[in-house]
């Protein structure tokens, strides 16, 4: 029996929930935490027994309207939505669903099909689970130690819960971003064939779950968010509160924006899970992701935030949230937000190509004006298969957008875009090992940086000009042992060594000149467990490459952002800082001209 999704995908939220919160499905034991599901293969590695076509037809219905419904998965059962549609004998609709597999599966087999369809019915988490959580399965979790080189699967796990994405656990341990990526890819297969040979779901519905999962992966391998488990038995570690991460800042230092999470459910049903938050230089606080409606049951969540350089707008990525657990579902929207103006904008679907039923779209990076907006997406298209991924760049006041690269498999772009908005900068695979492309908008030249090795962590300075970037290659100098920050200034073909010493260095930043770079740097032998995690804010000069710490402390510092002017840095830090006590994730506010730091998000 393979290990409950309870154990690996419970939200924050759910951590924080009062003790007399309940289960939303009915056959969940007593005590049960709301986001239980039962401890089923077929659950837990997503077997639908029901082909997604002939349930929408038998219930007449639409995966749209199937959405909308079990949303609200506290109370909203399929079969409540099959009854008004005028259904009324749950036991035939299940036969009817099961009824094109029946021959195929034969008598025993069409008989589990029967009870798990009826289950898929009447328990709403369930089919919420079933229907919309594509990467919600123990396929990648059982295999992590050969994915991703981690001593066990807790391990993995327990450097998630410390908001480190997969790809950098594969990184710590070894292993080349292409080499994992392909290994979760075969887990997922293995999964899905598994399923179909021991008749548990048909090739069709195994083919499309699979295609959407393929086309979700690049973003989860790249995503530093873990959406469960912390805090409760399971992260016993960290102190209850709102926590706080993903930090940028405007170019001259007077605007902090940030995402913000709540772990009260209340909370997070009214206002969605996470939102983005301002700080200016008063210290005066704003919200960014726009309020929910008073008693709207259908909260939005807003996270991976980017501000301009000028201080003016804030590009985030925004999903609708479940209810009554706040946790995301569904497509994930680029927004666009001017602070002058209050005005948004879903800067994702302005001027959409044609042909496109749906789209999630992510990883946006913004130009210091706020004029153009770089983003990642993947397409349904109007036959209902998903596209590959693509990089495409919106002009906000041209109300247009087009496609920088063609649709290709492969990991996450990453996309990152100058300040000035001449290039971008992005990773793509090559020769078993990643690379880094900076190339022109305007003429699509490109620029590559590559070696025996991962390169990846692009940043750009504000005119394109030079890049920092992160490799364990020995190419330019490195033990071919540790992951190490340079910087490659393009014209010149210079590559500049700015982490020496260090230890393991990565996540870096650049100034607008391309002078300084913040970086985080990595104990060796560091324990997986957040109570364990060590590592230190660093600053470099490229014309004197010998870095300095600039923050440091019993916690884990990282994601820093280097303002323009090169005097400010912001970052996440888990360490105890004023009032806010350790474990507890915050944003960090350094002013290097004065070596003051204090937090600048609140508890």
């Amino acid at each position: 029996m393979r290990r409950s999704l309870v154990s690996l995908f419970v939200l924050a939220a759910v951590a924080a929930a009062p003790a007399a919160a309940t289960a939303q499905d009915s056959l969940a034991p007593p005590g049960a935490d709301p986001s239980w599901l039962p401890n089923e293969e077929w659950v837990n590695l997503r077997w639908m027994p029901v082909d997604e076509a002939r349930l929408y037809a038998v219930l007449k219905t639409s995966r749209g309207e199937v959405f909308r419904w079990v949303r609200v998965d506290a109370t909203n059962s399929l079969w409540m939505l099959a009854s008004k549609k005028g259904l009324r004998d749950i036991d035939g609709t299940a036969r009817k669903l099961i009824a094109p597999r029946a021959k195929a599966a034969g008598p025993r087999m069409t008989k589990v099909l029967v009870r798990r369809a009826r289950r898929l019915l009447t328990q709403p988490h369930l089919a919420q689970h079933m229907l919309f959580h594509d990467l919600h399965q123990t396929a990648i979790g059982d295999n992590a130690r050969r994915i991703f080189g981690v001593p066990s699967r807790q391990a993995f796990f327990d450097l998630r819960r410390s908001e480190v994405s997969p790809l950098q656990i594969g990184e710590f341990n070894g292993r080349s971003r292409s080499q994992l990526a392909q290994r979760a890819v075969e887990a997922l297969r293995n999964a899905n064939s598994d399923g179909v040979r021991g008749g548990a779901f048909s090739k069709g519905q195994a083919d499309l779950m699979l295609a959407r999962q393929l086309a979700q992966l690049p973003r989860w391998l790249g995503q530093n968010r873990y959406n469960g488990p912390t805090a409760a038995p399971s992260r016993p570690d960290v102190p209850k509160g709102d926590y706080a991460n993903h930090p940028t800042v405007s170019a001259g230092g007077e605007l902090v924006v940030w995402d913000a999470y709540r772990t009260t459910i209340s909370e997070a049903e009214r206002e969605g899970e996470i939102h983005v938050v301002s700080r200016n230089a008063a210290g005066e606080r704003a919200g960014v992701s726009p309020p929910e409606p008073p008693g709207s049951r259908r909260p939005t969540s807003a996270y991976n935030s980017v501000v301009s350089g000028d201080g003016g707008s804030v590009v985030f990525e925004s999903s609708e949230t479940s209810f009554p657990l706040a946790k995301r579902v569904g497509n994930m929207t680029v927004i666009h937000r001017n602070l002058r103006t209050g005005a948004l904008k879903k800067v994702s679907e302005i001027g959409r190509p044609a042909g496109i039923r749906t789209r999630t779209a992510f990883n946006p990076s913004i130009s210091d004006d706020g004029r153009y907006v770089l983003f990642e997406a993947n397409d349904i298209l109007i036959s209902g298969r998903p596209s590959g991924l693509a990089i495409w760049l919106a002009d906000v006041q041209a109300g247009t957008q087009r496609r920088l690269l063609k649709e290709e498999p492969g990991l996450a772009y990453l996309p990152v875009i100058s300040g000035d908005g001449s290039s971008i900068a992005f990773t793509e695979p090559s020769g078993g090992h990643t690379r880094i492309v900076v190339m022109s908008v305007a003429s699509g030249s490109r620029a590559v940086v590559e070696a025996g090795g991962d390169v990846y962590e692009p940043a750009l300075s504000a005119d394109g000009s030079i890049v920092a970037f992160t490799t364990q290659a020995k190419t330019f100098g490195g033990d071919g042992g540790r992951s190490r920050v340079y910087v490659r200034e393009l014209r010149e073909g210079r590559t500049t060594l700015v982490s020496r010493g260090v230890g393991f260095a990565h996540q870096p930043s650049i100034s607008g000149d391309g002078s300084q770079v913040a970086f985080v740097a990595r104990r060796e032998g560091t324990k997986p467990a957040i109570t364990s995690q060590r590592s230190t804010l660093q600053i470099a000069s490229v014309a004197d490459p010998e870095p300095k710490p600039l923050f440091s402390g019993r916690g884990w510092s990282f994601q820093p952002a280097i303002s323009r002017d090169g005097k400010t840095v912001v970052a996440t830090t888990t360490a105890k800082v004023g009032s806010k006590p350790f474990g507890l994730a915050g944003v960090l506010l350094c002013r290097l001209d004065s070596g003051r730091h204090e937090i600048a998000s609140t508890r």
